[in-house]
């Protein structure tokens, strides 16, 4: 915990000191329970991606506003155990948020893209190619941006309200 030009900010190293935990052994409900007991409103998550767009070029940045979920070993909610919700999904990641990175970027001079969809995969290991042109020639494929292994947002209302995220 620290401050940025004035504001009071937390960072978090989301693969331990290091860089020794992998994708799927990241605790995401314990780092957003963290960041919730320190007060954190928005938390902004910035992954190195490969893209899927010829016309997302290295060092550009993306602002997604949709999300796929292609992992299956992470636990993604704060439910179970007895504890059952059903919680609406459609829009993913905080519109207030994507807008105060979109205005950075401007700021700042970035290349950037406001839209798109990130696919989150399994990881340790990134796409093969094979993966990479299946999800390219899908049907979808106009609305995918790009491909990680280490974001992923949780359908928990609250992760919800505190997680917004920027790749």
């Amino acid at each position: 915990v620290g401050e940025i030009a004035g504001r009071r900010v937390a960072f978090l190293p989301r693969h331990g000191r290091g860089h020794r935990i992998l994708p799927h052994e990241l605790n995401f409900r314990a780092n957003v329970f963290a960041m919730k007991a320190l007060g954190v409103e928005w938390i902004l998550s910035v992954s190195a991606v490969g893209s899927l767009k010829e016309r997302y070029e290295p060092l550009h940045v993306v602002v997604p506003d949709q999300f796929i979920d292609r992992t299956q070993q992470r636990k993604s909610t704060f439910f179970g155990n007895g504890l059952v919700a059903h919680v609406a999904f459609a829009h993913p990641f905080c519109r207030n948020l994507s807008k105060v990175m979109a205005e950075a970027c401007t700021e700042a001079g970035a290349t950037h893209h406001v839209g798109g969809t990130y696919v989150c995969m399994e990881g340790p290991q990134f796409s093969t190619l094979a993966e990479s042109e299946l999800i390219g020639l899908a049907p979808l494929a106009a609305f995918l941006a790009v491909a990680d292994h280490a974001g992923a947002p949780s359908e928990d209302p609250v992760e919800r309200r505190l997680a917004a995220a920027a790749t």
